[in-house]
């Protein structure tokens, strides 16, 4: 493997690692640069033209001293909290996690956050929440299902003399991360906020950490709202007509969503229904097609649509080689072996030209000494000597540049696979985590309390590829010599560094996948591989 190769994957580990990091949450759709931003006045809400004087801001009440009261409902899978204080979703548990989804009190009508509600019916899968003054009477009624989906109906009911003319505000997610310790937790660089808007998707990125940069008010129809983490989502879908949404920095941690309906005329006596769906669970993509609502549409691995076809082709691939060896770490060896196979070609291509990139060394470098004072000769003569021994100067490197797409749609597939959770193969407990082959007393500089042997396997690997590489390497200069031996022991430990962290899923994947490319490497540096062929003539 020549220095020019040995930099390309250098290059793809990096990107993985800056992927990580920076890009792993999708960019941004262009459709958000374009969207409609309109000023606060817009989104006002128009007088009524039935009561001039009075509007829903001026009826509202409100009482700091509310005494909180937590409901909680059921089913196999999921647990909700619900609050009396503005009769709102208080939290969202997903049954058998450690962690609940960082979401506080959501589903709250503007004006009325602070209102306490009056819980007037509640059974094993509903409760029923209650408030009202002069001018309104407001009845939530939340439903939770086995499907992982709660319903929520609202009942707005005009109790004036005369009809209004309203647009009502509801808080449709309102998004916490101040209890997270976000600096032991590198997963937060996968929160992600999504808004489905007019058919097109808009997300921000680093959904934990928020400034006024992030308040937007859009005049879009909205179909849904979301937020996902590492592994699970939740989607929250207005029934009903909207005309504009809004993000709204409430702190440093702090976001509200907020969903405004378009305008309703209420006749005095009559009542207003508004109903949302809300799910919550893995981001399983099949699971959310289900509800035909468009809700997978959370789901993405990347904003190149390229990386994210072939994110989900492998998304699909893996549950059905499970279903057939029945082990999720067979299963990684597996599709490890496939993607090579699909690969192989690409890959014997770059050695080969590599090969022969090698064997015209010699030459090379007794045209620089020749040429060394005539630049334009020189490239005049390489190009000839190119030409004729039938040698690609990038031949090496674009093959494999090729597979860069594939790589890291491998790499966002088995990151984010949430079905591997949980699911241990041979010495590990948990795929979705750090093998942790050991757990020490104290914790050490990087290496924390566990020692990660799949990491140092893979880099293992890599030494042994880097020797091999250098064995039919013609070596034409001692700064190329230098060059040669410094990548030789770098890259493995680089190899090592990144994965170290990485969940043992992946770092199982891409060490099958480098010992089949050493195995290869072995097999063309012993003639026994594919014969390297062209118009290369010996170097004597």
């Amino acid at each position: 493997m020549d220095r020019n190769t040995i930099l390309a994957i250098a290059l793809t580990m990096l990107i993985f690692s800056l992927y990580q990091s920076v890009f792993v949450v999708p960019k941004k759709m262009e459709a958000l640069k374009k969207s409609q931003i309109v000023q606060n006045k817009d989104l006002v809400r128009k007088p009524s033209e039935f009561i001039p004087a009075t509007t829903l801001e001026q009826s509202k009440t409100t009482s700091p001293d509310i005494k909180e009261k937590i409901t909680t409902l059921k089913t196999t899978n999921v647990e909700i909290e619900l609050s009396n204080v503005g009769g709102s979703l208080h939290n969202f548990i997903l049954q058998g996690e450690e962690k609940t989804l960082p979401i506080d009190n959501s589903l709250t009508l503007k004006g009325f956050e602070k209102s306490p509600f009056l819980l007037i019916s509640k059974n094993e899968n509903s409760a029923t929440y209650s408030y009202s003054n002069s001018d309104w009477k407001i009845t939530k009624r939340f439903e939770i299902k086995e499907d992982n989906s709660v319903s929520l109906k609202v009942l707005i009911s005009n109790l004036n003399k005369t009809s209004r003319l309203e647009t009502f505000e509801f808080k449709g997610l309102a998004i916490d991360s101040s209890n997270i310790d976000i600096k032991n937790n590198k997963s937060t660089m996968l929160f992600e906020l999504s808004v489905l808007e007019n058919n097109k998707i808009t997300r921000k990125g680093n959904a934990y950490k928020f400034n006024v940069k992030d308040n937007k008010l859009n005049n879009a129809k909205v179909e849904w709202v979301g937020f996902r983490d590492h592994y699970h989502a939740i989607v929250v879908k207005p029934e009903f007509e909207t005309k504009a949404y809004e993000n709204k920095m409430v702190s440093e941690n702090k976001l509200d969503v907020n969903i405004q309906a378009k305008e309703r005329e209420i006749p005095s006596g009559e009542t207003s229904e508004y109903t949302f769906t809300v799910v919550a669970g893995n981001q399983d993509i099949t699971w959310l097609k289900s509800y035909k609502k468009s809700f997978d549409r959370i789901v993405a691995f990347s904003g190149w649509w390229i990386i994210d076809i072939c994110s989900k082709g492998v998304y699909y691939t893996i549950p059905v080689l499970h279903s057939i060896c029945r082990s999720w770490g067979l299963s990684i060896i597996l599709v490890s072996l496939l993607i090579y196979g699909i690969t192989y070609p690409l890959t014997i291509k770059s050695m080969a030209s590599m090969k022969k990139m090698q064997m015209v060394q010699p030459k090379v470098a007794a045209l620089q000494q020749k040429y060394k004072d005539n630049p334009q000769k020189l490239n005049s003569e390489m190009i000839d000597l190119y030409k004729r021994e039938g040698v690609n100067p990038l031949g090496g490197c674009l093959p494999f540049l090729l597979q860069m797409p594939i790589f890291m749609a491998l790499y966002q597939a088995l990151w984010r696979a949430y079905y591997f959770q949980g699911k241990g193969f041979l010495w590990i407990k948990d795929l979705a985590q750090p093998d942790r082959l050991i757990i020490l007393p104290k914790s050490l500089p990087f290496l924390g309390n566990e020692i990660n042997i799949l990491p140092v396997v893979m880099g293992a690997v890599m030494f042994l590829q880097q020797n091999l590489s250098a064995k039919n390497m013609v070596v034409t200069d001692e700064t190329q010599a230098m060059q040669q031996k410094m990548m030789r022991y770098f890259f493995p430990v680089f190899i090592a560094f990144i994965f170290y962290h990485f969940a043992s899923g992946l770092s199982l994947y891409f060490t099958v996948f480098y010992s089949l490319s050493t195995w290869t490497q072995w097999k063309m540096g012993t003639g026994k591989g594919v014969a390297v062929t062209g118009s290369v003539s010996a170097a004597k």
